[in-house]
């Protein structure tokens, strides 16, 4: 049975990783709402170049912030985040 000092110091990592994604997250989902409002909204279609094969505001507003955050959390998870193994 684990004491009331490591549960503690478990809850304290784990919210300090919880405030940390919940962050993240919040970042980059504002970038993609951001770009992609500011690229795509009210736009002349005539105007609208692809990338990859997907509208300019499509990949810059969606495809790189997404692309970035898979990224991030891939190396927070494996690299960064700290586990309770004993």
């Amino acid at each position: 049975m684990q004491s009331t000092k490591e549960r503690r110091e478990q809850y304290l990592l784990c919210l300090k990783e919880f405030k940390i994604g919940a962050i993240i997250t919040a970042l980059f989902i504002s970038i993609s709402c951001l770009v992609s409002y500011k690229l795509g909204y009210g736009r002349d279609p005539s105007t609208i170049k692809l990338i990859l094969g997907f509208p300019d505001w499509v990949f810059w507003g969606v495809l790189v912030p997404w692309t970035s955050i898979v990224v991030f959390t891939t190396i927070y998870g494996l690299a960064i985040m700290k586990g309770d193994e004993k």
